[in-house]
């Protein structure tokens, strides 16, 4: 059956000769994998920067439940992102993110409240120039929320234990801000540093199968 999703792309992988797999978490049908054929050859109409980390499409899929990988009939560009992709230091985020996402996300069922965080965020980050070196940080406090394992949480106090008194003060004021107010969040470098390792093997604590994020030794160069 023939549906119509948005989809925000978080990784993919070459299939066969001029094919790819995509991962995306879609709106209607949670996190899918999807075929998209002949993308790398020269004549295809879809192009292969369509998918890079954090693009915004608009899909019409063949849409079957229980299947392993799903069909895209056609696609297009539902937001095009100014900045994030060309950009060196947001480009490093969006890889890392788009890398925690992959791992972390695997409801097959829509979950409108995390696909309107994710795609909020997108948009956040495609536009925000001032405070952008601790947008990463906010969107993991805020995607453990969504994920249950939020450590502001009363029951989850693991990440504060292993905080410096530092690193538990900037905890509170990405907590505080949020996304309305990066340029308000003044955390030294070092701190971030070392706030970015703890929340990744944070989430290896309470998330199994997670294993080594590639993209970190990236981001964390970027920003040293």
């Amino acid at each position: 059956m023939l549906n119509k999703t948005k989809g925000i792309v978080l990784h993919y992988i070459k299939y066969g000769d001029t094919s790819i797999i995509a991962y995306i978490y879609t709106e209607n049908f949670g996190r899918q994998a999807f075929i998209v054929n002949s993308v790398r050859s020269k004549k295809s109409r879809v192009r292969l920067n369509q998918f890079q980390p954090l693009s915004i499409l608009e899909l019409d899929v063949y849409y079957k439940p229980g299947r392993d990988m799903q069909r895209i009939k056609d696609l297009r560009n539902h937001l095009l992102l100014h900045t994030i992709h060309d950009n060196i230091i947001k480009s490093s985020i969006a890889l890392f993110i788009a890398e925690i996402m992959y791992k972390t996300l695997r409801e097959v069922e829509p979950n409108q409240p995390l696909f309107d965080f994710i795609y909020n965020s997108v948009q956040i980050l495609d536009l925000q120039n001032r405070g952008i070196e601790n947008y990463h940080l906010v969107f993991l406090l805020h995607l453990s929320k969504y994920l249950g394992i939020s450590p502001v949480d009363e029951e989850q106090k693991s990440l504060s234990l292993i905080l410096t008194p530092e690193e538990k003060k900037a905890l509170n004021r990405l907590h505080e801000y949020s996304f309305k107010n990066l340029d308000k969040i003044i955390v030294d470098n070092n701190t971030r540093i070392n706030l970015l390792e703890k929340f990744v093997e944070y989430y290896k604590l309470h998330l199994e199968g997670i294993g080594t994020i590639k993209s970190l030794p990236v981001l964390k160069e970027v920003f040293s």
